[in-house]
């Protein structure tokens, strides 16, 4: 069973675009919605609070909320770029913000994507910078290096997990396989689109693509489950750009051990807690559906 807590359109209590949801302290929920620009608080299925951030620069199309402080503070990161600013590494920055989203402090930078023309050739399977975060601070990395960066709320560096990665190059097969998922996806993210179209899309896609011959990346996303230790998403050419892995590494709070959990199948994992992991998987017919492990060992 289950019961909406917020639908769809423009009200007061409801959302269009959401692109994160929070716990707060006190068992309320946050939902960042940059469609309606705003940050919704609610609490036993009520709206709680609505904030308005419209025209302030602070949060639509600029910033995502990746966890919030014991004091209610939001710990937020850049979520949207230009591709083609400058050269090399664009960087993105770290955030600390009132539980309104306003009054941002911006307490760190950090790498957040490489630099690409809109229109030439492009490496699919170029590295990201990524960027998360527990109550306690942020959490970062680079995915062509094989380390972990923990930073506090003040954006200082506080401890570095690095290990001996096992490097591997994209080929042929592994474009195929990006290209067949982008083939499937795009209906579903363009309702009713013809299949033509489809397909003259994913010519254009694969007439951009030049393999480069750097190793792939080693993961696809970071996520920092807190006490539950940061999940690295195993790299997967066939999964890249969709999220979801059947593997992932997870280095521990500490930094000072790591080990791999292999799941039963292809699954986005949202939240772990103790020996149990809460994810999303879809099956054969690409229906979603919520699933629950248990980890062994």
């Amino acid at each position: 069973s289950h019961s909406v807590l917020a639908g769809s359109g423009e009200g007061p209590g409801e959302v269009r675009m959401p692109i994160s949801v929070l716990t707060l302290p006190g068992d309320s929920i946050l939902v960042e919605d940059d469609g309606n620009s705003k940050l919704l608080v609610l609490h036993d299925g009520e709206v709680a609070r609505v904030s308005s951030v419209a025209n302030t620069g602070q949060a639509p199309y600029a910033l995502r909320a990746y966890a919030a402080g014991s004091d209610g503070r939001l710990l937020m990161g850049t979520s949207s770029y230009m591709p083609d600013q400058g050269s090399g590494w664009i960087q993105g920055h770290m955030v600390v913000a009132g539980p309104d989203g306003l009054e941002a402090d911006t307490v760190g930078a950090y790498d957040m994507a490489i630099s690409t023309s809109r229109d030439g050739p492009e490496n699919p399977f170029r590295p990201f910078g990524q960027l998360s975060a527990s109550p306690s601070g942020f959490v970062g990395g680079r995915s062509d290096r094989a380390e972990v960066v923990w930073y506090g709320t003040d954006g200082a560096v506080e401890r570095i997990a690095r290990w001996i990665p096992v490097r591997d190059v994209a080929d042929q097969s592994d474009v195929d396989q990006l290209l067949e998922m982008y083939r499937t996806t795009l209906p579903g993210m363009n309702p009713g689109m013809p299949e033509e179209r489809v397909e003259q899309m994913v010519r254009q896609r694969a007439d951009r693509i030049q393999l480069t011959g750097d190793p792939v990346p080693l993961y696809i996303e970071l996520i920092d489950f807190g006490p539950s230790g940061v999940w690295l998403s195993e790299f997967r050419s066939d999964a890249y750009g969709s999220g979801g892995a059947s593997a992932y590494r997870v280095v521990s709070p500490d930094g000072q051990s790591i080990r791999r959990v292999d799941l039963p199948q292809m699954t986005r994992v949202f939240d772990v807690s103790g020996d149990r992991v809460l994810g999303v998987a879809r099956d054969e017919l690409d229906v979603q559906y919520v699933v629950v492990y248990r980890l062994d060992g």
